[in-house]
């Protein structure tokens, strides 16, 4: 029997992809269709692949370096099995990030080690997309030379930079808050073999250097994803600068990733309607591109259940059958 909160979550995605292109007018959406230009259609779903790869790649690192133990072909596996999850079930990532935690403890890794390579993977990328997003936006503004800063076309670079600032501001305190509250607060309180795994989490070596890891791979990461944006934004003949892209993806991506739809259709397409429209983006090719690139997500997540059926795909591999993280 389906609660009605879960109702309510299947309901809203549909009908609020449904309402976005409903404004829009699904005749223009159609016509826009129409006229993709299909090469640069299919350099974006390679991007958008290389993309995913590369974020597969950088989520094994991190799992070595937490004492996980599993391929990087069964990460990349798993991770486009996420994807998959994230399209067929509400709750955008979250979705495939249960999937993806789950399947590593299926292959006999620690639970809190597992659900922590996730959140981190996660937070990582969401960061990073902020830094970028910031940097571009200021980069743009001192190029302006601006003042007055609320004339002409720093404005809509302040508005998606004020979006962006504030999810930086969140994201980097979270984990401080955290970090400080597992120290002070949840630690003494945690059955003895938790309170060992946690310290010892605490206390890995070479945490600098897989913060810089981290960082440049999420870097890399990000400027796929926006790229493969971009790419989607030329196929439907949006003429616009590749930094507005990257000013702009920051609170497009953050909206997709917010747990109310399948695969964040829908809060995608209201996000890139709003923010590629400050400027000057007509909404039909905005949103147009969104769906193109949520079209990019679920050919992938396609790619994933073909995985599932390839041997040894049942979940990461275990720790016995692995080489030891050095």
């Amino acid at each position: 029997m389906i609660s009605a909160k879960t109702a309510v979550k299947l309901a809203a995605a549909p009908l609020l992809l449904a309402a976005v292109v409903w404004v829009v007018d699904p005749a223009r959406v159609a016509a826009t269709f129409r006229r993709l230009d299909l090469a640069w259609v299919a350099l974006g779903l390679l991007v958008s692949i290389a993309s995913n790869v590369v974020s597969a790649w950088r989520w094994h690192e991190l799992s070595r370096w937490l004492g996980l133990r599993s391929p990087l072909i069964a990460m990349v596996r798993v991770y486009f099995q996420g994807m998959t999850a994230n399209t067929l079930l509400p709750g955008a990532t979250l979705s495939g990030d249960m999937l993806r935690a789950g399947l590593l403890v299926r292959g006999g890794n620690p639970v809190l080690e597992s659900g922590l390579s996730v959140v981190l993977d996660r937070f990582s990328g969401l960061w990073v997309l902020c830094l970028m997003s910031g940097a571009v936006a200021g980069a743009v503004l001192l190029a302006l030379g601006l003042p007055p800063f609320w004339q002409g076309p720093a404005l809509p670079v302040l508005a998606t930079a004020g979006l962006t600032l504030a999810a930086t501001l969140g994201l980097f305190l979270l984990p401080l808050l955290f970090f400080w509250g597992a120290r002070h607060g949840l630690l003494p309180r945690l059955p003895a073999r938790w309170r060992a795994q946690a310290e010892r989490l605490l206390g890995l070596p070479e945490a600098g250097r897989q913060f810089v890891w981290q960082l440049g791979m999420s870097a890399l990461v990000q400027v796929l994803s926006i790229g493969a944006l971009a790419l989607a934004g030329r196929a439907t003949g949006l003429d616009l600068p590749v930094w507005t892209y990257a000013v702009a993806a920051a609170p497009i991506f953050i909206m997709a990733a917010l747990p109310v739809s399948f695969g964040g259709w829908g809060t995608r397409e209201a996000g890139a309607a709003v923010c590629l429209g400050l400027f000057g983006a007509s909404t039909e090719l905005a949103v147009t591109a969104s769906l193109l690139y949520g079209i990019y997500a679920t050919v992938q997540a396609g790619l994933g259940v073909l995985l599932t059926y390839l041997p040894g795909a049942s979940g990461a591999a275990s720790p016995s059958s692995q080489t030891p993280r050095q």
